[in-house]
């Protein structure tokens, strides 16, 4: 029902920006932008948005050529092209990203504003492509400004479309309390061993569309923060050594009605993530139709990303020892097919349990052995000690000799559940399908497990109660 609202909305916020568009547009070389080294366009193109929304708004038009800029406040009714062959390269000096006298970290920003659009076939070029050290988890050597690509807050009727983000040294697009929002056919290519270089952050946005994009990141993929409602993600390709689609960590407010379906994930630690620490409800979350693939090649990976590998992973937990308890419920999982060679952990607490999961149709097809003692769970980045739990979730479900593995949860349905494991790989490291710890309300049917090769099925399962 929810897509269906959020199409509706999408439409009516595309029409919107028919309007009061001049054929010609707002060439950013009319008002002395240029192609020269050397030569900061912050100013021409400023003008050029400034004068589009005084005149009622139009389409400012970045043409063919690499135009180096610092930051530009896009402004209501205006659209951005990028025409193809254009590229706006961001200025890796603090200073350059100074409007009107306020500070901004982000190449393109806006606020405040309604009928946004940025659109074309050209590249936005960030800072973000040196590294500093080649594995992913090193200390990085890293500048002390660190500017990211878009960041919108409090806009009305948002579209990004086809455009290439490539290279964000931080956060590549981020959107904050935005409404009515369709972001489509976008790439994001950030350095996949690049710090913090996520690429799309919603928070607390609502009636939110992302279909058709594809992105390789160095940290999330696509990362809802301090909530968001009516969101549908769809048709996405995702890689990154953090967390695909991840909620949280920061989960202080409400998260609800919101559907991630038709999505390929690949070479990433987590697939799909939710990390409650901050209290706050997340609910009527699906996932549907979604292969989910971990890191296979971990030359370039610290050992510490790979023993916190999991395609699906959710987690109840407290930031400090005064975070409250947070909610997480009416979680859907359905025709999810994986390739790893770690396993699902679904731990909510003793005091706060997981409420209501579904999982069907789980096609899992284990990729190698792995010494699950030396697991961990998923911390996300807010975790720096557990000293204050009284019992040690780090590790404690982390480390279950199963692959599917679900804890303190209150109203579960687990059917159709199909595990592929290589007889040599069970033979090096025999485990069981599925473990339950503290499981509640607990249904579950035709959990199969074919280790032989003759293609028998086995089914073993492990009910365990931690009272």
């Amino acid at each position: 029902m929810h897509y269906q609202t959020v199409m509706n909305l999408v439409i009516i916020c595309s029409l919107l920006f028919s309007c009061n568009t001049e054929p010609s547009g707002f060439d950013i070389k009319s008002f002395g932008a240029s192609t020269a080294d050397g030569v900061n366009n912050q100013e021409s193109i400023q003008k050029a948005i400034d004068k589009c929304a005084s005149s009622g708004g139009g389409t400012v038009i970045i043409p063919s050529g690499r135009f180096y800029t610092g930051a530009v406040l896009l402004k209501s009714n205006v659209e951005l092209r990028l025409e193809t062959g254009a590229v706006l390269m961001a200025s890796p000096e603090q200073e350059d990203y100074v409007i009107e006298g306020k500070q901004f970290s982000r190449l393109i920003v806006a606020e405040n504003a309604t009928n946004i659009v940025i659109s074309g076939n050209g590249i936005i070029l960030g800072t973000g492509e040196a590294d500093g050290a080649v594995k992913r988890g090193c200390n990085n050597i890293l500048p002390d400004f660190r500017p990211g690509l878009i960041e919108f807050n409090n806009i009305k009727n948002l579209v990004i479309e086809n455009i290439l983000l490539k290279q964000s040294d931080f956060f590549a697009l981020t959107l904050n309390e935005c409404e009515d929002v369709r972001i489509s056919g976008i790439k994001i290519q950030n350095n996949y061993f690049h710090p913090n270089s996520d690429g799309i952050d919603p928070g607390e946005c609502r009636n939110v569309l992302i279909s058709d994009c594809n992105i390789i990141a160095g940290d999330d993929c696509i990362c809802f923060k301090n909530g968001g409602e009516n969101i549908v993600i769809d048709n996405c390709i995702l890689s990154t050594p953090a967390s695909a689609i991840k909620f949280g960590t920061n989960t202080a407010k409400e998260f609800r009605k919101i559907s991630v379906s038709n999505c390929v994930i690949y070479n990433s630690m987590v697939g799909i993530g939710i990390y409650m620490k901050d209290g706050g409800t997340i609910s009527d979350i699906s996932f549907n139709n979604i292969t989910i693939e971990d890191i296979q090649d971990t030359v370039n990976i610290i050992r510490g990303i790979i023993r916190q590998q999991a395609p699906i992973f959710i987690d109840i937990d407290k930031r400090t020892g005064n975070s409250p308890l947070g909610t997480v419920k009416n979680i859907r999982f359905s025709n999810i097919s994986i390739n790893s060679y770690n396993s699902i952990l679904i731990q909510g607490m003793k005091k706060q349990p997981v409420q209501d999961l579904y999982m069907n149709n789980i096609f899992f097809t284990v990729t190698g052995p792995f010494d699950f003692s030396l697991r961990k769970k998923p911390k996300g980045f807010a975790d720096r000690n557990f000293l204050y739990h009284d019992d040690d979730r780090l590790t404690e479900f982390a480390t279950s000799e199963s692959y599917l593995t679900f804890a303190n949860i209150t109203g579960a349905v687990i059917q159709d559940v199909f595990l592929s494991v290589p007889e040599l790989t069970y033979r090096q490291s025999p485990r069981n399908a599925a473990a339950f710890y503290n499981v509640d309300q607990l249904y579950v049917s035709n959990i199969n497990r074919n280790v032989d090769p003759e293609g028998r099925t086995k089914s073993i399962i492990r009910k365990i109660s931690s009272e």
